[in-house]
């Protein structure tokens, strides 16, 4: 009869432990999905803020590449007034 009673006491435990860790595992799980979908809201609200700050740049680079081809044109000119003039 003790040896009955000790294996079900056994049996308990482990099942006990076996729940636990079946809860553990799911708990940690749902942690980790949270953890994943955190790094990707971040890494989306980080490409839309270096799209739009790419798109700036993009777009000053060009308003410089404009303002240096006026001014190259601009000492063309001024090179062709002086070569006319010799």
């Amino acid at each position: 009869m003790k040896k009955n009673i000790c294996m079900y006491g056994i049996a308990a435990v482990s099942l006990i432990g076996i729940v636990t860790a079946a809860v553990s595992e799911k708990r940690f799980r749902k942690k980790i999905k949270r953890e994943i979908s955190d790094i990707k809201m971040f890494q989306s609200v980080e490409n839309d803020f270096l799209n739009r700050h790419s798109k700036i740049v993009a777009e000053e680079l060009e308003e410089i590449r404009d303002e240096i081809g006026t001014v190259y044109e601009h000492f063309e000119e001024i090179e062709n007034i002086r070569n006319y003039g010799r």
